[in-house]
């Protein structure tokens, strides 16, 4: 009998503590997403792009060796990843930086571009 309630006592603790961890998640996730939509423009670009890169940079690990836009962006047209023409990839390269480094806002068509750039199909 004891045995059984010791068991059950454990079963018990386990529960808890995977509860536990996936409400500490679901928290996790709330905060990043009541962030998300409280940043500006310039931010939740950068948080895509690196959301982007850090799925990219997983599937292939050569990728993580590019360090700035022009280079991650360069490796991306190489491997057929990101096809887009020279004038696009300047524009892209020109608000990635503007929205990374700038001190003005980017608008959300600019925004809008190179979200659509990095999910074109090919």
């Amino acid at each position: 009998s004891t045995r059984k309630e010791s068991s059950a006592a454990s079963d018990v603790y386990k529960r808890q503590f995977v509860i536990t961890l996936a409400v500490r998640q679901v928290i996790r996730i709330l905060r990043c997403s009541i962030a998300y939509h409280r940043a500006d423009t310039n931010d939740r670009l950068i948080a895509d792009y690196q959301r982007y890169v850090r799925k990219i940079g997983h599937k292939y690990p050569a990728f993580q060796k590019q360090t700035n836009y022009e280079t991650q962006i360069a490796w991306l047209r190489k491997q057929r990843l990101l096809v887009i023409s020279g004038e696009e990839r300047d524009r892209m390269l020109q608000i990635l930086e503007q929205a990374g480094f700038g001190h003005t806002q980017i608008s959300d068509a600019d925004a809008e571009l190179v979200r659509g750039l990095l999910t074109r199909r090919t």
